[in-house]
């Protein structure tokens, strides 16, 4: 969720501190290092498999000496498949966005708690878990600011090391350099009622039942560890806006 955007704010955040890796697709060879890629943490055991595949797995990251920190971002379920939907199907296929294609991705296996299996591969741990043990952080993107306001206080690293542009920001169009014309992703809200009421049936609840336990609890910690420090954490919530109206 929002993954080439905080691919980018990882590298952005090793560059600052010349770790290695920041400009690779590779894995971890040299440390300390960093590895931003869309990959699943758990989908291989096969030391051998490429890390832009399915890595980092579980033996790759035992093969670090140093201390790990492992982040990544979830977002509402409904939210997410229907921009997977919009970003893959309607804008690189050129799919049109009915009523029926939308609610026909929405009930796709592949949508149902996807970003839970992309988090782990081990059924038994819990959306608890992952966010508050197996990760050292998990950010939420409809709280993306928020989030990386956290991220920077807990890596101890300044605001201007998180600073960002959104990578492919489909919902106001435009394009993504390659030739693809992004189909505009419209809000939930603003999705038609059939679409509407599959996005918040029991049905769709149920298939995504740890994604929207895994979403939930992600707010609820983030939202603790702002509490935790409000003070400081407001005053540097506002000066990241600040410098974030400043780079655009």
């Amino acid at each position: 969720c929002a993954s080439s955007t905080t691919g980018g704010v990882a590298r952005r955040i090793a560059a600052h501190y010349h770790y290695h890796g920041s400009g690779s697709d590779e894995w971890i060879t040299d440390e300390p290092g960093v590895y931003a890629n869309h990959g699943s943490f758990g989908s291989t055991s096969d030391t051998s498999c490429s890390p832009r595949y399915g890595c980092p797995s579980l033996p790759l990251m035992a093969t670090l000496s140093r201390p790990a920190f492992l982040f990544t971002f979830v977002r509402s379920p409904a939210a997410r498949c229907l921009s997977k939907f919009y970003h893959f199907h309607a804008s690189r296929k050129g799919t049109t966005p009915t009523d029926i294609m939308k609610i026909e991705a929405l009930n796709a296996s592949s949508c149902h708690d996807s970003v839970y299996h992309y988090m782990t591969a081990d059924d038994s741990i819990t959306p608890r878990s992952l966010v508050r043990s197996v990760y050292s952080f998990v950010g939420v993107v409809e709280l993306y600011d928020q989030s990386l306001v956290v991220l920077a206080s807990l890596l101890g690293v300044p605001l201007g090391s998180v600073l960002y542009l959104a990578s492919k920001n489909s919902s106001a169009g435009g394009s993504d350099g390659q030739g693809t014309t992004f189909v505009p992703h419209v809000e939930l809200s603003d999705e038609s009622d059939a679409v509407q009421r599959f996005a918040t049936g029991d049905d769709f609840r149920m298939q995504n039942s740890r994604d929207f336990t895994l979403h939930d609890e992600a707010v609820r910690y983030l939202g603790e560890r702002f509490d935790a420090d409000r003070e400081v954490l407001q005053g540097r919530a506002t000066e990241f806006a600040a410098l974030l109206d400043r780079s655009r």
